[in-house]
């Protein structure tokens, strides 16, 4: 699979945005996107570090994804409970990259429309 274009990504973080509108789902999604945004920072900080960095690294990466992609998956069962569609949650699957392009992408809309 490619990396997650930005059209795709824009398409998918508005409907995540979307159930921000229901204030149940308001937790769930904020732990998406605190989950987001701390995988998204090491992975940002992966391109610049050393071999030996990225071996000490690792496995916080792999745990801070496994993170993002279990708040990405409480998200959708939330959405679901409610009776909202969460097809947006099948589109990605369970392609981890896929899952951490969205991550990033949505730290960097958080992160753009917070100045």
């Amino acid at each position: 699979m490619t990396a997650l274009s930005h059209d795709v990504a824009r398409s998918l973080d508005a409907e995540l945005r979307a159930l921000g509108e229901r204030a149940e789902l308001r937790p769930a999604l904020r732990g998406w996107w605190e989950a987001a945004t701390a995988y998204a920072e090491v992975r940002t900080r992966w391109s610049l570090m050393t071999v030996l960095e990225r071996a000490d690294q690792d496995a916080r990466r792999t745990a801070l994804h496994n993170v993002a992609i279990d708040a990405l998956n409480r998200l959708s069962r939330e959405a679901r409970s409610h009776g909202l569609s969460n097809e947006w949650r099948a589109l990605l699957g369970d392609d981890r990259k896929l899952i951490g392009d969205l991550a990033c992408w949505c730290a960097l809309f958080r992160g753009i429309e917070s100045r």
